[in-house]
């Protein structure tokens, strides 16, 4: 018994194993979940004061549909119904959590409130089998500016049945917001939609970069004080790589102990994952290197810690086009990149030349690059290269996004 155990659970871990049992088995089970319990809440009326909101499929209260949630509750109020789709509805602030209805995603309210709500505010692809009714508009943020690594049909990685999916989930879209003209083919081609459909607004999330409120960013030193014990007085690296589709990374590629050596008492290291990717190595690290590593994998929200990063360092990440907004210094780390270009993603444009910072391979080269960052740091050129993929370059995405979406008073 003990040798067939073993041999089926060899079976079970082979990766081509898996996923047959996902296509065959879960994929089709899912669809007929979803299908039945879907249908039976078209039966109900459109409600057209109501605004559902979801983040990366209910797992965070953050990027563009927070924005665009909190510019809408502020000017309306109580003029429309707002539902949140949130699995922790204490990501809320509480100032906005008595204003909103909380469902968790995948539920059977989750199937009510999508079927009768007016607007869908999403940031990634949804369920393609979930067709918006006839009066809904469907609002695709997207979850990414600019275009950086091959995203979509453009990934060499996806197989058809995943790239059928995310073209059937796009055909659904009403509008698809974009960071800029400049990239506003490559959305088209990557999603195969028209590109009538695609609309260049900025994105709401980079309103508050733009803004830099004083107050905003003591508020965030505050409670990373009080809830990760952090000193806020050291200037802030913000490490941030990217995910590997096909690999799985069990170590950091960064020596965290030379860097804590030659930086400590002057700058903190804070590690951000990647949803995709554990944060378990983050976790070790922090032990590790109390007082100088934090992974922050589980911060709420990226743009947050963007606000009070003194330097970025990533690798192919596109959070690259939200810091350069306020033109301060990032490092590229790429230290897998002959593997990324060839065998995994690839880019839009030529790396070396693209990038607007130094090129990194070593950890012994990123700190004397940080230790130097008067030398080398050209703010300039950063927000050049920022105003190229964030068009209009004002800070005013959310105001355009609800006059797009035609939002009123209603007396």
């Amino acid at each position: 018994m003990r040798r067939i155990h073993d041999f089926l659970l060899a079976i079970l871990r082979n990766k081509r194993v898996q996923r047959f049992l996902v296509l065959v088995l879960l994929k089709p089970l899912m669809t007929i979940f979803t299908m039945l319990a879907y249908l039976p809440m078209k039966l109900f009326p459109i409600n057209n004061r109501r605004l559902l909101f979801m983040s990366f499929q209910g797992r965070g209260y953050n990027c563009n549909p927070r924005y665009i949630f909190e510019g809408v509750c502020d000017e309306f109020g109580d003029d429309y119904e707002y539902v949140w789709v949130i699995n922790n509805a204490r990501l809320i602030p509480e100032d906005y959590r008595k204003k909103v209805k909380t469902v968790k995603y995948g539920n059977f309210t989750f199937f009510y409130y999508l079927a009768t709500s007016k607007y869908w505010v999403m940031n990634t692809h949804f369920l393609p089998e979930i067709k918006p009714r006839k009066g809904q508009v469907y609002l695709q943020t997207w979850h990414a500016a600019g275009a950086f690594k091959k995203f979509g049909l453009h990934n060499p990685v996806y197989d058809e049945s995943v790239k059928k999916r995310y073209v059937k989930d796009a055909s659904h879209f009403t509008y698809l917001l974009c960071s800029s003209g400049e990239v506003k083919s490559i959305f088209a081609s990557a999603l195969e939609l028209d590109e009538e459909k695609i609309v260049v607004t900025g994105l709401p999330r980079n309103d508050i970069l733009f803004k830099n409120e004083k107050t905003r960013c003591e508020h965030i030193k505050k409670c990373l004080r009080e809830e990760y014990g952090v000193d806020t007085t050291c200037k802030i690296i913000l490490y941030a790589p990217t995910f590997r589709d096909l690999k799985n990374e069990d170590h950091l590629h960064l020596d965290v102990s030379l860097m804590r050596e030659k930086l400590k008492n002057r700058f903190v290291l804070f590690i951000r994952f990647h949803p995709g990717l554990s944060s378990n190595i983050g976790c070790v690290l922090e032990r590790e290197h109390r007082g100088f590593c934090y992974n922050l994998s589980a911060y709420p929200d990226v743009q947050e810690l963007l606000l009070i990063t003194d330097i970025l360092v990533t690798d192919y990440s596109s959070v690259i086009f939200d810091f350069a907004i306020m033109g301060r210094p990032i490092l590229f780390y790429p230290y897998d990149l002959q593997e990324y270009e060839r065998s995994i993603r690839g880019f839009y444009w030529d790396y070396e030349t693209f990038v607007p910072g130094p090129i990194c391979f070593s950890t012994d080269e990123l700190i004397d690059r940080i230790l130097t960052v008067e030398r080398w740091h050209d703010p300039e050129k950063i927000v050049s290269f920022a105003k190229r993929f964030n068009t209009p370059f004002d800070g005013n995405a959310t105001r355009r996004v609800m006059e797009l979406l035609g939002f009123r008073k209603h007396y």
